[in-house]
């Protein structure tokens, strides 16, 4: 791994280089973003980088020579935007987002790079293998993948497992300072770095504008900002220490950014129950010493229980802390409905009438006669058809007939907006027709360089060239769902 250089050994920063003063009118560029305090716009700041940019440069350099992060790019406007089915009066019906000024942005944006670079290179600790969020080449699927693994592990040696999701209150706005401040220490960050992060989290302040119209501002002391660069890795950072605490054999911690699942294996439910209460113990503890809170009325709790195995006793509960939390037949975790085992008919049977609702709210934009053009239509066939397949490497194998039932109504409804058709237009036709059509494939086999299987699902192509040619040359075989 990368060691740092005498200079930043010393707390000599390197200067900004050209490739990051690149990557940050990229980003400029690139993001659609209500602009901060001082009203520019991202775009309009990258126009004026062509003339600035040597002097913003200077000042980065500057800012990191000195320890220094400029005020005016610590105060943000907060915007609370209302949850869906939540009471807005309330505090957990809003989700708190910060609006920034963008050269404020420009060097979080430097400074970020620079700690990932700095975590997955460099000569001390990185981030645990067990967090997924935030990080490059890393997704929620990727949590669910692991968490199937040890599943189908603990079914071939004839475990059960019991997996508690844990919900954590108003995570990214609790996290102390003082916690990242430590974590930071921990991961022996550069000395540069850690003075410019260390006036980065001083001193922040917030404003709201209350019912009169006037602003009040509003000192933070804990919390990652919400529409922060640097807010997403410094809360992996600061939350790293719940994931290396030691547990016992048979337990293990998965997590996507605050979205953390404890999971335990034992030859029977009663066995896994009792590792379970231990080791939820022992993550909460931890959790509650970084001043964060669990929330045990919005947590869950389900048994992986395979094939042929009995599920929990009627009626089955969890004792963790001085609550209990019950056994249930299903769990949403992170985007999908999960049962214990692994059939997926509990999500299809909810993201079936989802989507079809979706697709008929803006088929009424899109008429038969006139109306948008048929590319406008296969963005909107798009967005339905994005969320009928999210996680499919997760369920691909698992499309029972009444699964592809459940998926092919919502189908029906996207293709036949986008042929512009009558409502009895079968299923059938109405997929076949669109130049793009809307039916599942399941792409199985080995791309060219790659060592392990992949398991995708795509959208296919019914006009020459066909498929098939096309997944020649990718090295892969497409089946028809």
């Amino acid at each position: 791994m990368a060691r740092q250089t005498p200079d930043e050994e010393e707390g000599v920063p390197p200067p900004v280089t050209e490739a990051e003063m690149e990557a940050v009118i990229t980003r400029l560029q690139s993001k659609k973003r209500a602009p901060g305090p001082d009203g520019v716009h991202g775009r309009v700041l990258a126009i004026a980088l062509g003339h600035l940019g040597d002097s913003l440069r200077e000042l980065f350099d500057r800012c990191m020579q000195c320890g220094q992060f400029p005020g005016a790019w610590k105060e943000g406007r907060l915007c609370l935007l209302p949850k869906a089915g939540r009471t807005p009066d309330s505090a957990s019906g809003v989700r708190p987002v910060v609006l920034l000024n963008e050269a404020g942005k420009a060097l979080e944006k430097i400074v970020a790079s620079r700690l990932v670079q700095h975590l997955e290179e460099g000569s001390g600790p990185g981030l645990s293998e067990f967090q997924f969020g935030f990080r490059a080449r890393r997704s929620t699927v990727d949590a669910l993948k692991r968490l199937r693994a040890v599943t189908a592990e603990a079914e071939n040696g004839r475990e059960v497992v019991v997996a508690v999701s844990l919900d954590i209150a108003n995570a990214f706005n609790s996290l102390p300072h003082v916690v990242i401040r430590e974590a930071l220490k921990y991961f022996g960050v550069p000395p540069y770095l850690g003075r410019l992060l260390e006036a980065y989290l001083s001193d922040r302040r917030v404003g709201l504008e209350n019912r009169s119209g006037s602003v009040e501002w509003w000192r933070v002391g804990c919390g990652v900002p919400q529409g922060s660069v640097l807010g997403p890795i410094l809360w992996d950072i600061g939350y790293d220490w719940v994931l290396r605490g030691r547990l016992l054999p048979g337990m293990g911690v998965l997590c996507y950014a605050d979205d953390t699942l404890v999971y335990s294996r034992g030859r029977n439910y009663k066995e896994a129950a009792r590792l379970a209460e231990v080791g939820l113990d022992l993550v909460i503890s931890r959790i509650e010493s970084l001043g964060l809170r669990v929330r045990i009325d919005k947590t869950e709790a389900l048994l992986f229980r395979g094939t042929g195995r009995k599920g929990p006793p009627p009626g089955a509960t969890l004792q963790i802390g001085e609550g209990r939390v019950r056994m249930s037949p299903q769990i949403k975790y992170l985007g999908l409905i999960l049962d214990g085992g692994w059939t997926f008919g509990p999500h299809f049977a909810m993201v079936g009438p989802k989507v079809v609702k979706v697709a008929s709210a803006l088929g009424r934009l899109l008429p038969n006669l006139g109306g948008p053009s048929a590319a406008c239509r296969q963005l909107y066939s798009g967005v339905c058809r994005s969320m009928a397949t999210y996680g499919a490497p997760v369920w691909a194998d698992r499309l029972t007939a009444k699964n592809k039932a459940a998926l092919r109504t919502a189908q029906r409804t996207i293709a036949v907006r986008v042929i512009r058709g009558y409502r009895t237009v079968s299923w059938a036709a109405a997929a076949a027709l669109p130049t793009v059509s809307l039916a599942l494939t399941t792409c199985v086999g080995r791309p060219r360089g790659s060592r392990r299987l992949n398991i995708t699902i795509v959208a296919r192509r019914w006009t020459l060239p066909s498929t098939p040619s096309r997944c020649a040359r990718d090295g892969r075989c497409c089946v028809k769902v």
